[in-house]
């Protein structure tokens, strides 16, 4: 895992991971993550600003950045809530909603409906009742 740095300079760090790995195991597959600070603005449509390792923003440019570190080979985005002004169950579940299906459905073609389980009338999946 690796902190936040401009796109090109983490284009860069994939890179050298990327090469690191071939070298040390030519053949493997070895994911690179980063953290990222978020405070997910009400304003779907906020500017990135920035904040301490990572961004005030709003969704639409959250998924914009999500693009773009796709784009240059970053593998996983572990987001941290820390500096957010709104309650992180609220930001999650507009994550969930809102930005994550447009990953998910454009690599696989598949709908979320198919993937996720509806929950019941307790509010939980099949599977999570089944615990």
């Amino acid at each position: 895992m690796t902190y936040p740095r401009t796109l090109a300079l983490q284009a860069e760090t994939v890179r050298r991971w990327r090469n690191a790995v071939a070298n040390a195991r030519p053949g493997a597959i070895k994911p690179l993550s980063q953290s990222l600070y978020i405070d997910l603005a009400d304003d779907p449509d906020a500017r990135m600003t920035p904040i301490h390792l990572g961004y005030r923003l709003g969704r639409t440019a959250l998924r914009s950045l999500l693009e773009q570190l796709e784009t240059i080979g970053m593998a996983h985005v572990a987001f941290n809530f820390k500096y957010g002004k709104r309650p992180a169950k609220e930001v999650l579940q507009e994550i969930g909603e809102m930005v994550l299906p447009h990953f998910r459905e454009a690599r696989s073609g598949v709908s979320l409906d198919a993937v996720i389980p509806a929950p019941n009338e307790t509010g939980r999946t099949r599977q999570e009742g089944a615990l």
